[in-house]
């Protein structure tokens, strides 16, 4: 899926049909289906559930993929969520809840992999005011923290719900990655922002989704005790205090909030 068609053609045509980031090349691209999908829009995300369901037997693997970052000033999806933990959480949260039912009666194992970072570990939850609109004070990695540890919450929470089921959920830190993920604006901070990658960039994109991968096939994580695991370097590892949630609490407020919060819009 992609919010452009276009793109997503071209990424099949750069990075599939030919050699890319990979170093393969996949000459029957038949199967391979891009569907549009805004993560920052309940009505697309809607309709994009209604697409999957209609054409789709089965969802053997569902990577969460999608994400922006370090967004610099305050801003927020058409839905009015703060932008960040709008496209990041709550997009995902509202695409997976449609789609819940028909992974959980699924006889067979699949995977839902939530792509969290280790950014979490600066991210906060402010139940009241988790948008920033009541006073909270804003900053784009402070928020970006938040939006990635909703997604190590988000995951827990899934692979709670899913435990009468084959399936399961786990998140994953991909690593420090050079993509386009985020796009300053303005030389000076292009430069910048290149500089700093060229510094604490650790993988390649091919490293980077090796983690994601395992998460997808690694029979290890149907282990109970590796449910809902955050994954580091394609291995179990312990998140912040308050992504370990050892309580259950903190992600049971986070599932709740989130699901009133999209009830009210849709």
């Amino acid at each position: 899926c992609s919010r452009s068609i276009e793109a997503g053609n071209k990424a099949i045509k750069d990075e599939i049909q030919q050699l890319g980031e990979g170093n393969y090349i996949v000459e029957d691209v038949s199967n391979i289906i891009v569907l549009p999908l805004d993560l920052s829009n309940l009505r697309s995300i809607h309709q994009f559930i209604k697409q999957i369901i209609s054409t789709n037997e089965r969802i053997d693997y569902f990577v969460l993929n999608a994400g922006i970052m370090a967004v610099p000033k305050a801003s927020y999806t058409v839905d009015g969520f703060e932008k960040q933990i709008g496209v990041n959480h709550y997009g995902h949260f509202y695409l997976v809840q449609g789609l819940l039912e028909r992974i959980k009666s699924q006889a067979y194992n699949s995977r839902i992999v939530v792509l969290s970072s280790t950014a979490h570990s600066f991210g906060r939850l402010d139940f009241n005011d988790l948008h920033y609109k009541h006073g909270r004070k804003y900053s784009a990695y402070g928020s970006y923290g938040q939006s990635k540890l909703a997604n190590i919450l988000f995951a827990k929470s899934l692979a709670d719900k899913l435990k009468s089921s084959k399936s399961n959920a786990v998140s994953v830190h991909p690593g420090v990655i050079r993509t386009n993920l985020y796009k300053p604006k303005g030389i000076l901070a292009q430069v910048i922002t290149s500089l700093i990658q060229s510094i604490v960039t650790d993988k390649t994109i091919p490293q980077g989704a090796s983690t994601t991968l395992y998460g997808c096939l690694s029979p290890e994580l149907d282990n109970d005790d590796l449910r809902g695991s955050y994954l580091v370097d394609c291995g179990p590892y312990q998140p912040s205090k308050d992504g370990q949630d050892v309580t259950g609490e903190l992600r049971k407020q986070l599932w709740d909030i989130t699901e009133k919060e999209i009830q009210l819009i849709v």
